[in-house]
């Protein structure tokens, strides 16, 4: 696990061109039309056809930027059948869903 781990963060920095200690959107695309990236990230069982989602479900804290934990946790627990990614996103959009009715419940009591 832990050499998975520094590979995960090797890959990070090289993806972090710009050397801001995160990772935009942008960079992140780029990074991953690479044929070798794709292949480390296949060798994780990490679905990226899907690259979108699974940029927004790894930025847990949802300010568009992957910082180095957000980057190495995402991909230690999206690793595995592509199933495990497709529960987060449906999970993530259950958590935006269930927060924007508790706000309209709230609107509509008070």
């Amino acid at each position: 696990k832990n050499s998975i781990i520094k590979e995960i963060v090797d890959l990070f920095h090289e993806a972090d061109t710009d050397c801001s200690g995160t990772l935009s959107w942008e960079e992140f695309e780029e990074y991953i039309q690479d044929e070798r990236i794709k292949a480390f990230f296949m060798a994780l069982e990490l679905d990226m056809s899907a690259a979108q989602r699974v940029f927004n479900l790894i930025d847990s804290s949802g300010d568009g930027q992957l910082d180095i934990e957000e980057f190495v946790q995402g991909c230690i627990d999206l690793r595995g059948s592509s199933k495990k990614v497709d529960i987060a996103i449906l999970e993530k959009d259950r958590l935006a869903l269930s927060d924007r009715l508790d706000r309209l419940d709230s609107m509509l009591s008070s």
